[in-house]
Parts: C-alpha cells; structure tokens; sequence
C-alpha cells in the first residue's frame, strides 16, 4: 500500500486489511492528509515502517490492531504534528522502533510498549522536540540506543529500561542545538556488552549527574561528555582496559570537573588529545592528553601537553573501561555559538548516517 495518498489528499480512511501483511509508506508524503482514520482486520499485517512518513498536518486517534507486527522503523518520521496515545494492543513480535518518532515534534505521549522481542530503538525520539514522557519498552533485547534522545530538547525522565545486550549508545543524549534539558542519574551497571560511548553526552548542557556504566569491552569513549559544560559529577567504570580512544572525552566540560582519574588503566589508549582540563588525569603512556584550558581574555583555546596537577582529592576507585570507535561524531569546533532560533526541518532529521531513506532497498518491507 507505498504511497497511496497524493500530498493534497485528506478524506476520511476506511479500509478492511484482511489480504494485507504491509502498511509500508501508506501515507508517505501525504502532506495534507489529517482525516480519521479506520483500518480493520489488521492482525496479518507484518511490516509498517514509514506508514505516515512526512504526512505533516496527520494528528489523529489510532486504533488498528498490531499482533504480527515486526517492523515499525520510522513509522511517524516527520509527521511534525502528530500527537495522540498509542494503545497498540500487541506489540509482542515488534523488533524494530528505529526512528519511530524522529522529527515527531509535537509528540508527546507515554511510551508503555510490552516488546518483548525489541532490538533496535536507534533514533526513536531524534527530534522530537517536545517529548517528556516515562519511556516503558517492555524488552530485554535491545542492541543499539544510538541517537536515541538526541536533539529532545525537553526531555528529562529517568532511563529504567533494560540495557543488558546493547553494544552502542554513540550520540545517544547528544544535542546538536545544545537546547536540551537532560538531567538523570546513569546507572548502566550491567552494560556488559557495550562497545562504544563515543559522543554520548556531547553538548548536553544540563547534564550533571553520576555516571555508572559497565564498561568492560568498550573500545571508543571519543568525546562521551564533550561539551556537557555543566558536567561535574563522578564517573564510575568498571573497566576501561579495552579503550584505544578518549581524545576529547571532557573537553570543555565545567571547570568544577576535578575527580581524579589516575586509577583508570589506559594501556590501550592511542588517542587522548583533549582529555580533560582540570581532572586527575590517568598515565597515559601511548598519547598525549593534552589537557586544554581556555584563555577568556583573548577568548581562544590554548592546548598544553604538560598534565594538570591532580587534585587533592582521595584517589578514585573507578575501574578501567573500554569504547569501539564510531564514525558519527561530528567535528568539534569551541568557537560554535549556541542558536537562538529553532533548526529548519533539514537540521533535525534523523542522522543519514543510521538510517537509509525509506524507500530504498525496501525491499526488506
């Protein structure tokens, strides 16, 4: 049913699904389309990624049945005005939400999803600029959170869903405008499988919360609190052994930033420039830090390879961790200037980088 709709159609919708096993790109493209909406007869419908792809003005109630459901990846991506409860009554054989609400930008309702089989969230609320809500996913499956709150300005709800099996949080709370509200507790302690960090926390300006993180494989922790400007509280690892790259890692973090990280064992690590500017810092024997401070009288970033004093403060007991490199992390640049008005729909769509564009290669749906 790909592109039914023309993008000056909005008629009320009644079809009987019975013969049907995919909504794929119903309404893709349907940009006027805001009319109710009734589909019977569901229950054999498997794939309906893209279903209201850029259907912009769509914000109605919907009631269809999803019990053979596997695949709803971008299923509201740009509808920018959609926000209405979800009661899907089955979500039991759902594996795929990437991107289900990126640039859904009035979106703001309770995430309660029984999905028990659920792997990938990677972008589920890019975008979303409004979204404040309990997110409840019902899975211990998942594998990938990347960019997952990325550039949700407004949200601020504990993490409590399981993070067992996840390989890969790169740019999970990253915020490209720096508007963004994020401000929880951490406690990933049984991220055992987790691989890369990277750009996790870069400009979450509010963040400033303790850190708990299993991180015994991870190879690449490149730029995790970057930018996160208001960042001063504890870090606690239980392995950082496996780490070949934390260039930037508390780069221009809050001068408050001090813990000292000495115990950290950073054999592995090849590249450290930029580690932090005031920390304890660890023996890095295969880089240098290069612990950056800023001149604020002639407002430029000066980078000294000679280490900070460590503070006075009592060692750390924070383990080793470990972070896989990742290609998604932008440039960073000190001299950015923080916006003062809201990006274009272009700067807020879901990273090109996650996900391929709806219609090509689909023929997975």
């Amino acid at each position: 049913m790909r592109d039914v709709f023309h993008s000056a159609f909005n008629q009320p919708v009644a079809f009987d699904c019975s013969g049907a096993t995919s909504l794929s790109g119903m309404f893709n493209g349907a940009l006027s389309f805001n009319s109710p909406l009734n589909l019977t007869n569901t229950n054999n419908v498997v794939n309906a990624p893209f279903m209201f792809y850029s259907a912009s003005e769509f914000n109605q109630p919907i009631t269809f049945r999803t019990d053979s459901m596997t695949i709803m990846q971008g299923m509201f991506w740009h509808a920018y005005k959609f926000n209405q409860p979800l009661n899907f009554n089955n979500m039991s054989q759902v594996t795929d939400a990437a991107s289900m609400f990126s640039g859904a930008r009035e979106f703001n309702q309770p995430i309660n999803f029984s999905a028990p089989k659920l792997a990938n969230v990677e972008s589920m609320f890019n975008g979303a600029w409004k979204f404040n809500q309990p997110v409840q996913l019902g899975t211990q499956k998942l594998t990938s959170t990347v960019a997952m709150f990325q550039d949700a300005w407004l949200f601020n709800q504990p993490i409590t869903f399981s993070t067992d099996y996840v390989t890969t949080m790169v740019q999970m709370f990253y915020n490209v405008q720096h508007a963004y509200s994020f401000n929880q507790p951490i406690n990933f302690s049984s991220s055992s499988n987790l691989l890369s960090t990277s750009n996790m926390f870069l400009n979450a300006w509010s963040f400033n919360q303790p850190v708990i993180m299993a991180t015994d494989n991870v190879t690449n922790m490149n730029a995790m609190f970057s930018n996160a400007s208001s960042f001063a509280s504890t870090v606690t690892f239980t392995s950082t052994s496996q780490v070949t790259d934390m260039t930037s890692m508390f780069y221009l973090t809050t001068s408050d930033f001090t813990q000292n990280l000495a115990s950290w064992n950073t054999s592995q690590v090849t590249s450290c420039s930029n580690f932090c500017a005031l920390c304890g810092l660890p023996s890095f024997t295969n880089c240098i830090p290069c612990a950056t401070r800023v001149n604020t009288t002639e407002n430029t970033t000066v980078c000294n390879t000679r280490a900070p004093t460590a503070p006075t403060a009592a060692p750390s007991t924070v383990a080793p961790s470990t972070v896989a490199p990742s290609t998604l992390g932008p440039s960073l640049d000190p001299s950015t200037a923080v916006p003062t008005t809201a990006p274009t729909a272009a700067q807020t769509a879901a990273p090109t980088a996650v996900h391929k564009h709806p219609f090509i290669n689909a023929d997975r749906f």
